[in-house]
């Protein structure tokens, strides 16, 4: 029991790392050290049979993977150094804030004539993603294309839902496209296809690079800082922010949230005023290179939250950039 005088204990927790001082943020005030959680996921299979080669004459050297499930990342590669080489590689991720994929087919034949390297046949693809959760993912498409001149190029087609309908491809009129997608516990399909043949001197390579992130939540900047603190803002796909302080300081430095905007001068540093945009109201001390995640349950929403880091110094306070958060 605590007797007259004594000091109210203080909460235990992240509770003690936050200050609310307004009850619409008292809501979002779940700010927790980021812990990666496996919900989200991604599969990688090979549709086809990935056969990639090199030949010199009559000698034929090649290397195979059968159809089937494929490692997150992998390289499937044939060598006849320094003649000529190929492969074929990929990696994919999918984390709680992005989804990112990569495929590349490439060959190199340096001497020539009677001299070959690539894929036997184009190679299929096909990616698996899922969610616990539903959530809007754009997915942004590039594709990188080159062969030597009097070769065919080689081959590169995305479809997105594997439906039939090819998002972006070596026909395409432009190197990047993108997609939006529902991402959900029912599987999405993308059907990636390449092919690569050289059989005279030259260097070719067929690549594409996915990458997905969500719209639910969106941030916008603001307002410059006077200073360096420098905080990176990452959407989740559950709907909530992840943001961590990735510039060294040997200052303490604090996260102020705030509903509104209600600029207010704490001082100069060098010819640069150091304007604190978003009202205080809640204030959480962030420790450096670690990731936090700020809940933003769907009870908010739609709802704007404005943040800013400052840091405290014996001279004075120092501010970095401000942003908006958007949570649809």
């Amino acid at each position: 029991m605590r007797g007259p005088g004594t000091p109210r204990p203080a909460p235990s927790g992240h509770l003690r790392r936050i200050v609310t001082m307004n009850p619409t943020l008292h809501l979002l005030a779940a700010v927790l050290p980021c812990l990666s959680a496996v919900a989200q996921s991604v599969t990688v299979t090979a549709a086809t049979p990935i056969t990639v080669f090199t030949q010199i004459g009559a000698n034929l050297t090649t290397n195979s993977v059968p159809a089937g499930p494929l490692a997150a990342v992998g390289t499937v590669s044939a060598a006849a150094v320094p003649f000529a080489s190929a492969s074929l590689s990929h990696s994919a991720t999918f984390t709680p804030s992005r989804f990112h994929f990569t495929a590349s087919a490439s060959s190199l034949v340096a001497v020539g004539p009677q001299v070959a390297a690539g894929l036997q046949a184009p190679v299929e693809l096909l990616l698996s993603l899922t969610h616990p959760l539903p959530a809007t993912m754009r997915i942004d498409l590039d594709q990188r294309v080159v062969g030597p001149a009097g070769m065919p190029m080689p081959l590169l087609a995305v479809d997105v839902g594997d439906d039939g309908s090819v998002e972006l491809s070596t026909a395409s009129s432009s190197p990047h496209n993108f997609v939006l997608v529902q991402v959900s516990p029912t599987p999405v399909a993308i059907r990636i296809r390449l092919g690569i043949q050289l059989a005279s001197i030259g260097q070719g390579e067929a690549s594409v690079e996915l990458v997905g992130r969500p719209t639910a939540t969106q941030v916008t900047s603001m307002l410059p800082g006077c200073a360096s603190p420098i905080v990176v803002y990452e959407p989740r796909f559950d709907g909530d922010l992840e943001f961590e302080l990735v510039s060294p300081t040997l200052d303490p430095l604090v996260m102020v949230f705030g509903l509104g905007m209600q600029a207010q001068l704490l001082g100069s540093f060098g010819s640069y005023p150091c304007l604190l945009l978003p009202p205080p109201d809640a204030v959480l001390l962030l420790p450096p290179q670690s990731r936090q995640s700020l809940s933003i349950p769907p009870a908010v929403r739609p709802i704007q939250v404005f943040a800013q880091p400052v840091e405290v110094t014996l001279f004075g306070l120092r501010t970095g950039e401000a942003v908006r958060i958007s949570a649809n």
